[in-house]
């Protein structure tokens, strides 16, 4: 399906003026000063006059599944929702489990990136945490890594106070 985005000022980044932006699905096919719906096929057309248009953020360190300061039960924090990361302009997520390794997990976290993807987000995530040696999906890092398209590194702690401190 076809969507045509009229008349909206493109960052990409630097200024490129007002552009028609036509998509198909997900992809930019086409950006113009003016361009006109595809003759013959369906097309939502989306009036951007004063609007900014300009690629999505990447966020390389989000606590899709909540996360916790330290405090205990009183410190954890939610779920993050699909709302809250597209309405600040992001697109692409990287998950991370932070130190409440008890009562999260990378099971959670996968799962949780799969849910943003099926949402329209580009999601990957870290296996691993703080501690040592770091908590994986398949028992070995490298396989995580090799095996699951989804994760692209290993997150860990070597200065924050809540680590246990590498040699």
């Amino acid at each position: 399906m076809f969507t045509l985005i009229r008349g909206a000022e493109v960052y990409a980044p630097e200024y490129m003026r007002v552009q028609d932006i036509l998509f198909l699905g997900h992809k930019i096919i086409r950006m113009s000063e003016s361009l006109e719906a595809p003759a013959g096929f369906k097309c939502d057309i989306v009036n951007a006059s004063g609007k900014i248009a300009y690629p999505g953020f990447v966020d390389n360190h989000v606590h899709l599944i909540g996360a916790d300061d330290g405090q205990g039960p009183m410190g954890r924090t939610h779920d993050i929702k699909w709302a809250d990361i597209v309405e600040s302009g992001t697109t692409t997520i990287v998950g991370c489990l932070g130190s409440s390794r008890f009562v999260r997990s990378l099971h959670q976290l996968y799962i949780k990136t799969l849910e943003l993807d099926m949402m329209g987000l580009s999601t990957y995530m870290y296996t691993g945490s703080f501690v040592i040696p770091p908590p994986t999906l398949t028992g070995d890092i490298r396989k995580d890594i090799y095996l699951i398209p989804k994760v692209i590194g290993l997150k860990t702690a070597i200065s924050d106070t809540t680590t246990n401190h590498h040699t």
